[in-house]
């Protein structure tokens, strides 16, 4: 509804509509120029049921709960019940995807049954250094829509020149109570040296394993390999990150 039309003005009124038009100018005005601190009342503010899509971080217990996203749009999932498990979330228009808060894990030396300062290996087979994280109910953030990728970094070595060191990450799944690890892949994302001396490997991009947990929990750890039985890789200074994306 408008506040005056043309036909309810009568003769000798136009400096009413002057008036009128003057304020309907300085309101164009400020609204063409933004809403700032000095055009908003002190006590004015903009709750939750003015904004779309509802408050300013949409909480939901899938990824499609979450609803249409913009680039910066916050967003946290509910997962489980009560006292649930929540995941935040920021969309990143770039990337096309919801992340995660990035965690990262290090061990600076060996530990048993490594020898030495370093994580020793003399076989073909990835074995797990101290450099793990513990994925917490990995298989109900998988069902919500959310996939898990990792990154990893390290000193890495060969003892015998010309023979590969490597270098990758196994992943696991495991539910309460069990008294070992289902393996899910071993050797991820790999990379190798064949220097007798300590080179620093980084696989810093972000990398995402395709498998699908079944169990509960999930377990990830940096491991190393040797390309030839009785050649030993050693590693030091190891690193591992994960986040999780959208699928």
């Amino acid at each position: 509804m408008s506040l005056f039309t043309p036909d309810t003005l009568v003769d000798g009124e136009y400096a009413v509509a002057a008036e009128l038009n003057a304020m309907f100018t300085a309101i164009a005005t400020i609204l063409n120029s933004g809403i700032v601190d000095e055009n908003v009342d002190a006590a004015a503010a903009i709750t939750p049921s003015k904004i779309a899509g509802g408050a300013p971080v949409k909480i939901a217990a899938t990824i499609a709960g979450l609803g249409t996203p913009f680039d910066g749009m916050t967003g946290m999932l509910r997962l489980g019940s009560t006292p649930y498990n929540f995941v935040p979330l920021v969309y990143d228009a770039t990337l096309g995807k919801w992340v995660s808060d990035e965690e990262w894990a290090h061990v600076d030396g060996a530990a048993y049954p490594f020898s030495s300062y370093y994580f020793n290996n003399s076989t073909t087979s990835y074995v797990e250094t101290a450099c793990f994280q513990f994925i917490k109910h990995w298989k109900q953030k998988y069902d919500a829509g959310l996939r898990l990728q990792v990154a990893y970094a390290g000193t890495l070595f060969t003892s015998s020149g010309g023979t590969e060191a490597r270098m990758g990450v196994n992943l696991s799944d495991f539910d309460d109570g069990d008294s070992a690890f289902a393996s899910l892949a071993t050797g991820y994302d790999a990379s190798s040296t064949t220097s007798a001396l300590p080179l620093h490997k980084a696989r810093t991009d972000w990398a995402q394993p395709a498998v699908a947990p079944t169990q509960t929990h999930g377990r990830v750890a940096v491991a190393i390999a040797s390309q030839t039985n009785a050649i030993t890789a050693s590693a030091a200074r190891v690193a591992l990150g994960t986040r999780f994306v959208n699928a």
